[in-house]
């Protein structure tokens, strides 16, 4: 007998060159294309993972982030059960575009659920977005906050795995060892 499959459409969202393509590609295949291309209009990608006897597939939408394209994000996040702001913590801009986005969602859709996603954290010393910043900004607006990188492969996997849980009630995926930083000190975990 097959196993169920539970379809998950989940949208990335945030501006050009802040790693939404590349995140994509570590989870899939498991390698950093430090030269990716900008996303023209949209890209759609199939994650499969097996759970408790169901498979999971989230269909992953990648949004173009050149502002050109905006107009076009609402066709593809319609329908979606979760969504990816990402942001790159070495260029603040792209947090204040993140905030955009966030704000976008709440107008436009039902999206129940919305990670912020702070990549490349392989860069922390170029860190320009306090990291405590972000958690209140967070707090504040009930999102779940993960920091990834893309070349690394660091909580890629399991941000989206989170997020799947989230979004599906799905309370036995392992996410207690989620650390969204990498400093000791300021450990902490998505949900």
């Amino acid at each position: 007998m097959d196993s169920p499959i539970l379809k998950l459409k989940v949208v990335l969202l945030g501006d050009s060159s802040v790693g939404k393509t590349c995140l994509i590609n570590r989870l899939i295949t498991g390698r950093f294309n430090p030269k990716e291309e900008t996303t023209i209009n949209a890209m759609h990608n199939i994650y499969d993972f097996n759970f408790q006897e169901k498979i999971v597939q989230l269909q992953i939408w990648d949004t173009a982030g050149e502002e050109k394209f905006h107009y076009l994000a609402p066709m593809y996040y319609h329908g979606a059960v979760g969504a990816l702001i990402v942001y790159d913590i070495t260029d603040e801009p792209s947090f204040e575009r993140a905030k955009f986005w966030i704000e976008e969602l709440h107008r436009n859709a039902t999206t129940p659920v919305i990670f912020l996603v702070g990549n490349k954290i392989d860069l922390e010393n170029q860190r320009k977005i306090s990291l405590e910043s972000i958690e209140s900004f967070a707090e504040e607006n009930s999102l779940f906050l993960m920091e990834t990188s893309a070349k690394t492969g660091e909580n890629v996997e399991i941000t989206f795995r989170a997020l799947a849980k989230q979004v599906s009630g799905l309370s036995q995926i392992d996410t207690n060892s989620i650390i969204i930083q990498n400093d000791e000190k300021k450990k902490g975990h998505c949900c």
